[in-house]
């Protein structure tokens, strides 16, 4: 659907609604211990850092971005996926 038309914005949506799912299942975002990111524009990696580090603080998962030419839907600016581990 309809969503936030700047990466800022598309960026605050997946990391509060990854945290909604992991606390869905009784985890933090802490719990993440690998995230792979895709983005549009290399131009968006300053706002991508900032949400990680907003969202993530000290936590350090591996991670892995790449930049690419576009998303299967024209409006995504971004993608996320995460792997988290619970006790």
């Amino acid at each position: 659907g309809a969503g936030p038309r700047t990466v800022e914005g598309r960026l605050e949506r997946i990391w509060t609604s990854t945290a909604a799912f992991l606390a869905d299942d009784c985890l933090a975002l802490g719990a993440i211990v690998s995230i792979r990111g895709y983005m549009v524009s290399r131009d968006s990696l300053s706002a991508y850092r900032a949400a990680f580090r907003k969202y993530l603080g000290d936590v350090n998962p591996t991670s892995t971005l790449v930049v690419v030419k576009e998303l299967v839907a024209p409006q995504l600016l971004v993608e996320i996926a995460v792997v988290a581990a619970g006790k």
